[in-house]
């Protein structure tokens, strides 16, 4: 489901209309995203628990600024897995917390794409 408007309005909110900054603000999350879903995989297959703990507390903060409830409570449920959990369902956990990453990735995507064939 693309979100774009309720993000960009989010963005909108944040950073008192400044499209550069809202700009910036999309690119930057595009290019990290990648990059720390990549580690949080690989985190999942070394079972480093601190690891996706930490880079579940990244996204959230990020979330947050664009405003999505349900990908906040995504990575809020990665946040709070433990040692000695049931790895299946944190294997559950990063599949939805993955979804809905990918989602704000085509979402902030769109966002991009729209401002840059509008200029």
């Amino acid at each position: 489901m693309d979100k774009s408007r309720n993000y960009l309005e989010n963005l909108d909110n944040i950073f008192n209309g400044d499209m550069a900054l809202i700009l910036k603000a999309c690119q930057s999350f595009i290019k990290h995203s990648k990059t720390y879903m990549e580690a949080l995989h690989n985190a999942h297959r070394q079972k480093n628990i601190s690891e996706i703990k930490r880079i579940a507390h990244s996204f959230k903060a990020s979330f947050a600024m664009f405003g999505d409830t349900d990908a906040q409570k995504a990575a809020c449920e990665l946040e709070q897995i433990r040692a000695d959990g049931p790895w299946d369902e944190y294997d559950i956990k990063i599949k939805r917390f993955d979804e809905h990453l990918q989602s704000t990735v085509n979402s902030v995507q769109s966002i991009l794409d729209s401002s840059f064939k509008d200029t």
